[in-house]
């Protein structure tokens, strides 16, 4: 449906909400001034929406879901492009409204795109194989050496000539520190090719970071970290919160790192005229060298003592944020300390209005 309303119907029915909503093909309301529907065209209808002739019936009763995400004062009158889905017997709908002002009413028009969503959904999955797939070189590459250090460790333990009890305890340490590395790049990669439709929708950026600041306070090195958050509460995208989450848990145990423990994190929270939302992170740490900066978000790129860390949190993180339709820039602030600068999405819906 395109969101040009005015460009879709005759200049004749601009006039007149209810003349206009019975020359479209979406669902369709016209709404008086006072919050009443005064008319639904042949597709509500179908929807099981009809009205009583001369019936008296309010906006609020008679689509209670739509107004729940409508916003302004009044939500009826106010010109609005929405997201809204809600539970059928056969799944989740998923729907987009309109509201466009005529006259002294309103019309409010209802597209679903559930069968977008799926589509959506598919393409997200098959960008993700592809990232998964740009991963894989660099994967095989860095599962090559402990599977080569376990497979040689293997032979001099089942070797015939005698192994001392130092060589043999040391061998089982080896052979346990890569398997542990094997599965922790397992389990990293795996979370971040996993796709739940059922979790996707409208979520507060700033309830992923303050969950995110919460995990890390189960992280040794989070204890003593200090957090300042300037918040936007209308700050929605839409998405997934979970992986959200993992992108800032990730950023903000780099800097607790960068920081050893010590020192501030600071989380700025803005919505970017006309439809973005911007979330800077800094920290008081010893900052990025700038000849890392161009390959910071690079697979298996680490400045980290070996063993501290694998270099695909940054470059998962980047992953995530990119198919949430976003971007993610790393940089240095004047007066030192790492800056992480993210852009989203701003969706039109804000619970709670």
């Amino acid at each position: 449906m395109n969101s040009r309303i005015d460009d879709t119907v005759p200049k004749a029915a601009r006039r007149a909400p209810g003349a206009l909503i019975d020359v479209v093909p979406w669902p369709a309301a016209a709404i008086a001034r006072s919050g009443r529907v005064t008319h639904v065209n042949a597709a509500m209808e179908r929807r099981g929406i009809r009205l009583p002739e001369h019936a008296n019936r309010h906006v609020l009763s008679v689509f209670p879901e739509y107004c729940e995400v409508l916003e302004g004062n009044p939500r009826w009158l106010t010109p609005q492009e929405v997201d809204v889905a809600r539970p059928s017997p056969g799944g989740a709908v998923h729907e987009k409204i309109w509201l466009r002002r005529f006259g002294a009413g309103a019309a409010m028009f209802v597209a679903d795109e559930s069968r977008l969503r799926e589509l959506e959904m598919g393409y997200a999955q098959n960008a993700r194989l592809a990232s998964l797939g740009f991963l894989l070189a660099s994967v095989l590459h860095e599962i090559n050496g402990p599977l080569s250090a376990i497979s040689s460790m293997i032979q001099i333990l089942q070797s015939k000539r005698p192994v001392s009890r130092e060589v043999r305890e040391k061998g089982t340490r080896l052979v346990e520190e890569n398997a542990r590395r094997l599965l922790l790049i397992t389990r990293k990669l795996t979370s971040f090719a996993r796709v739940d439709d059922a979790l996707r929708g409208p979520f507060s950026i700033d309830t992923s970071i303050d969950e995110a600041f919460l995990q890390l306070r189960h992280d040794s090195l989070g204890e003593t970290v200090k957090f300042e958050h300037q918040r936007d509460p209308k700050a929605i995208v839409v998405g997934y919160q979970h992986q959200m989450q993992q992108v800032f848990f990730n950023l903000f145990l780099n800097a607790a790192q960068a920081m050893k423990g010590r020192g501030t994190i600071t989380v700025v929270t803005e919505r970017i005229p006309p439809a973005e939302i911007g979330v800077t992170i800094s920290d008081t740490g010893v900052g990025i060298p700038p000849p890392h900066l161009n390959r910071i978000f690079e697979p298996f790129f680490t400045t980290k003592p070996r063993g501290d860390g694998m270099g695909l949190g940054l470059a998962i993180s980047n992953e995530i944020v990119e198919e949430h339709g976003g971007s993610l820039v790393a940089g240095n602030n004047a007066s030192g300390g790492a800056l992480f600068q993210l852009r989203l999405p701003l969706t039109a819906a804000s619970p709670g209005d």
